[in-house]
């Protein structure tokens, strides 16, 4: 059943098959998916670092205050 459902998903654009090996199409997508999971954390801590690190002394400091 599998195997029918990935052959199902072979691309084709003017009948001209693109992709017609499904597992390699799999690994493809879920190689896109591992690497934008990876990229957007990665990204996200970097921006968010800074104000963080600039909130966290101001907040420390009103405190002792």
């Amino acid at each position: 059943m599998l195997a029918k459902f990935l052959k199902s998903i072979t691309l084709q654009l003017k009948q001209v098959v693109l992709l017609e090996d499904p597992s390699l199409y799999a690994f493809l997508w879920i190689g896109i998916v591992i690497v934008m999971d990876l990229f957007i954390p990665g990204l996200l801590a970097l921006i968010l670092a800074a104000p963080v690190g600039v909130f966290i002394p101001r907040i420390l400091n009103r405190r002792q205050n």
